[in-house]
């Protein structure tokens, strides 16, 4: 699996050519983590949040008990600001960054947001379906014409997991 596959699975780019199924630990992405499984290879990587808390301190995901990469929210949070991604070097691989909903100021989970590759160039974004990622999923457009289709299982995807699609 490439170090960046988290994921998030969040959305990176360079996921598109397989499918994932991501699962909550306990019942609780936001402070457990997640297991993403790679179809059809069945590979799995694990996620754990760092400091019991995804959403304000960020997660490390490891394959086979190896270090693949880290995601470092920026000041605000994970979901209110953003994240930076990792590889194993320490070496950025690529940021996102919440896009400004009009109701509740910069949010990614009702906004959604844009993607930059290392260098800080933007590369693509994420549209929350129904305004609204975290119950229904997420689409992100890739500016090189590359979609992923990121669906919530049961309603709440950080409770119950996500699939992703290319």
């Amino acid at each position: 699996m490439k170090a960046w596959i988290f994921y998030f699975v969040l959305t990176v780019p360079g996921l598109a050519l397989a499918s994932y199924d991501i699962t909550c630990t306990n019942n609780n992405c936001w402070n457990t983590g997640w297991t993403v499984v790679n179809h059809p290879s069945q590979q799995t990587s694990e996620v754990q949040c760092i400091g019991n808390s995804c959403q304000d301190n960020g997660w490390i995901q490891r394959h086979n008990g190896r270090y693949l990469s880290e995601v470092a929210c920026l000041r605000g949070g994970c979901w209110t600001e953003g994240f930076n991604i990792y590889n194993r070097d320490g070496q950025k691989v690529s940021g996102f960054r919440c896009e400004e909903d009009p109701n509740l100021g910069f949010n990614c989970l009702t906004a959604g947001w844009s993607i930059e590759d290392w260098r800080g160039r933007e590369v693509g974004y994420a549209e929350c379906i129904a305004s609204d990622c975290e119950r229904y999923g997420w689409d992100v457009h890739m500016y090189d014409g590359r979609l992923q289709v990121i669906r919530c299982k049961q309603g709440s995807c950080f409770t119950n997991g996500w699939t992703l699609r290319p």
